[in-house]
């Protein structure tokens, strides 16, 4: 026998308290790097979102954790960072964005991290959030 299941239906606790927000909320942009799912012997996306008319350094490296620092936060380990392109942040957003290959020698399951350092037109200088990844396993091989 069937039985048809009711409509769903969304209650209000009544112990939460309702607000009314007499001022918009503020939103404010965050800069930052961010990629496609990354697997071995493939073609993925980076991209980075900074200061309008500013650039960008995108650096790749291990990945640590998180480091506060005066221009943000730092998600890659200094001394394994390689610097992959220097770009201009234009159009309405700042964004850019790169196509790489992932070779096939590459670690699996090894934590790495994208991030950029920014620098604005009026020549402030700031980090992007990591953009931290593992690379998947080339599913056309046998492990």
């Amino acid at each position: 026998r069937f039985i048809t299941p009711a409509p769903n239906v969304v209650e209000k606790d009544p112990r939460a308290p309702a607000f009314n927000y007499l001022d918009p909320p503020v939103l404010t942009p965050i800069h930052e790097t961010f990629h496609d799912w990354i697997v071995a012997d493939e073609y993925y996306n980076v991209r980075v979102i900074g200061p309008v008319g500013g650039f960008a350094w995108l650096a790749v490296g291990d990945m640590v954790k998180p480091l506060h620092s005066p221009l943000g936060s730092f998600g890659l380990d200094p001394y394994s960072a390689i610097v992959i392109d220097l770009v201009p942040l234009s159009g309405p957003m700042g964004l850019h964005q790169w196509t790489f290959f992932c070779p096939h020698w590459v670690p699996n399951g090894y934590a790495f991290a994208f991030q950029s350092l920014t620098l604005s037109p009026s020549g402030v200088l700031g980090m992007t959030e990591p953009s931290p990844f593992t690379v998947a396993w080339d599913k056309d091989q046998v492990p």
